[in-house]
């Protein structure tokens, strides 16, 4: 009965709480219910007991759980963690060999480029000697090209008052003039060879061979043009060109010269002129007289075959001529300083710059055309051998 009190007590059942109550009151007037209620109490106890017992073990069996579960999740951390640092180790380990490869690889390759930095530079060692020996070559065949044109003291007893502006492209020309005393005339050539540099060089040098062997048989009755037209039979043979071997399909050389030619006789104020795609301007009293050229060269000409014209002049005292070759009027210059656009010289520029210095005396005329060719190239290169020749009668 005082279980059940008890019980109902914490039910909220106090009427059934003081029932049992009662009883067990009643129990414990009856003497002969001592020993019941004793043992009552004392099982009662021992169920306390036991509860309590049991709530301690399985206070203990839960903390040990936890502390099991507690370790497992530990073993289970740093397992992953090994298993992380495996992974990653392996990773490491994978490109560490992929960059000792690489390191390898490119130790190799340095070697290489070593071994062939080595090779290149005894290539340019070699190349920068044989480019010296070809340039020492090329340099004292300029001093033989210089040495086949007119000396200065020629020049001064055949013309008197001239200048020349004379620039190569490279070292050698292909550009040359010639001059001689023939009989009773100053004969005076300005010349552009086909190409420029060593090519050039060689045509220019057949050139002049064969101007000092054609004029060497000319008489006082011999015209330019006529000395024109064995030029062009006597280099067509050195180079070995006809039009026979061109419609043939023969290879051979195309080169050729492109020329004008004075023949100035100061006694009788006269003078010829001949020319093979060159022209000649005169100077006079503020004015350019042009005398046109024919328009082919001397050397093979697939055109028409016919005769250099013959041009035969009255000079006067104080008149300037002018030959030239093409290296000044197709020069290229810039407009302006940003570089940009760029366009020729011209010849109609050349015609009105040496129309209005054509009064000047002959040192001041060629300073002021290498000046004014300078400052039109702007920057701009040197494209072609530059030759102009001018002679005041």
């Amino acid at each position: 009965h005082l279980e059940y009190d008890f019980y109902y007590q914490a039910v909220g059942n106090y009427k059934m709480a003081y029932h049992h109550k009662s009883k067990f009151y009643e129990l414990c007037n009856d003497e002969s219910s001592m020993e019941y209620i004793v043992n009552s109490v004392r099982n009662f106890a021992e169920r306390e007991f036991q509860q309590a017992e049991d709530l301690r073990h399985e206070r203990h069996r839960r903390i040990i759980i936890y502390w099991i579960i507690g370790i497992l999740l530990v073993l289970l951390m740093l397992f992953l963690e090994l298993v992380r640092r495996a992974r990653h180790n392996k990773v490491l380990n994978e490109k560490n060999i992929i960059l000792q490869n690489q390191t390898e690889e490119i130790l190799q390759q340095k070697e290489e480029i070593n071994a062939q930095k080595d090779e290149l530079q005894d290539r340019n060692d070699l190349i920068t000697e044989k480019n010296k020996q070809i340039t020492d070559s090329i340099h004292y065949a300029s001093l033989i090209q210089k040495g086949a044109l007119p000396r200065a003291e020629d020049m001064d007893s055949l013309f008197h008052d001239y200048f020349v502006i004379y620039r190569p492209l490279n070292i050698v020309a292909g550009d040359f003039y010639w001059a001689s005393q023939v009989g009773r005339y100053s004969i005076l050539v300005c010349a552009d060879c086909t190409g420029h540099g060593v090519p050039g060089a060689f045509v220019s040098m057949l050139g002049i061979s064969l101007l000092n062997e054609v004029t060497a048989n000319i008489s006082d009755d011999t015209k330019a043009c006529e000395i024109l037209d064995v030029l062009r039979e006597k280099l067509m043979k050195s180079l070995g060109q006809s039009k026979q071997k061109y419609e043939n399909g023969v290879i051979y050389s195309m080169d050729g010269i492109d020329m004008s030619m004075v023949m100035i006789d100061y006694a009788n104020m006269r003078m010829q002129f001949a020319g093979a795609y060159r022209p000649l301007w005169i100077w006079r009293n503020g004015e350019i007289l042009q005398y046109k050229p024919d328009k082919m060269p001397i050397g093979i000409y697939l055109g028409p075959e016919k005769n250099f014209t013959n041009h035969d002049i009255e000079i006067m005292k104080g008149d300037m001529l002018y030959m030239f070759s093409d290296g000044i009027p197709d020069q290229f210059g810039y407009d302006d300083d940003t570089h940009t656009t760029c366009k020729h010289f011209s010849s109609k520029r050349l015609l009105g710059l040496l129309a209005d210095i054509g009064r000047h005396d002959l040192a001041r005329q060629q300073q002021i055309i290498e000046t004014t060719i300078d400052e039109w190239k702007n920057g701009y290169k040197q494209l072609d051998d530059n030759i102009m020749i001018g002679v005041r009668v």
